[in-house]
């Protein structure tokens, strides 16, 4: 029988405009875990929504026999594109001309996850990339409540709002194939909510680490990812 999967918190920081945590995942060689994740990033200039980005992506790891694998969770305002720059550039293309009406005011970037993992079962061709003593990772084409997949809102200001799907939310487009699903009715959750704010020293951070949960009911398509 297998021992209760329980994440352990091994590390993190909050920085000005990123944060950066890591767990262990720990069992016995030959495991195999699956994990959903969502995320919504909400871009405010004045308080007004001006970006919106839902995702919903899987990943699975299988565990070696040599130290626990790391499960690193991050957001880096620059690195991962939410840069004032970058708002800017993705506004202009909701704008008319491509040029914005007038620059976005004072900006807030609310980053929300939710992360449910459990024990799992793999099907379909599975890439994956291999790590130390005979463990591995990979992402899912479709994770075990939904595909993965997301929109992308953008709403200029004095323009109009442009909604675009995106097929593959993942970095980089890094491949991803097979399905994953959980093997038993209990997973463990974990919640994420970072908030940054233009001008401010210092982020915020709000977490909730790995606790076990029921697993939830598939969402219903149009439904809230969050």
């Amino acid at each position: 029988m297998s021992a209760p999967l329980q994440p352990r918190r091994v590390g993190g920081r909050v920085g000005v405009a990123r944060y950066d945590l890591a767990y262990e995942l720990a069992g016995a060689a030959g495991d195999l875990l699956v994990q959903e994740v969502r995320a919504a990033i909400v871009c405010f200039a004045d308080d007004e929504p001006v970006v919106c980005y839902h995702a919903v992506y899987g990943e699975w790891f299988r565990l070696g026999d040599g130290p626990p694998v790391l499960d690193r969770h991050h957001f880096a305002l620059r690195r991962d594109g939410w840069s004032r720059e970058s708002i800017e550039a993705l506004l202009r293309r909701a704008s008319p001309g491509g040029r914005l009406a007038r620059r976005p005011g004072a900006l807030r970037i609310e980053y929300r996850k939710r992360f449910l993992l459990g024990r799992g079962a793999l099907e379909g061709g599975l890439p994956a990339r291999q790590l130390e003593a005979g463990a591995a990772f990979g992402l899912l084409e479709r994770g075990p409540l939904e595909a993965a997949g997301g929109t992308l809102e953008l709403r200029a200001p004095g323009g109009r709002t442009l909604v675009e799907a995106l097929r593959c939310p993942y970095p980089s487009g890094a491949p991803a194939a097979g399905r994953g699903v959980f093997v038993g009715g209990r997973v463990q959750r974990a919640d994420e909510r970072f908030t940054w704010v233009e001008g401010a020293e210092r982020a915020s951070l709000v977490e909730r680490g790995y606790e076990e949960a029921e697993l939830p009911e598939p969402r219903a398509p149009g439904g809230p990812l969050m």
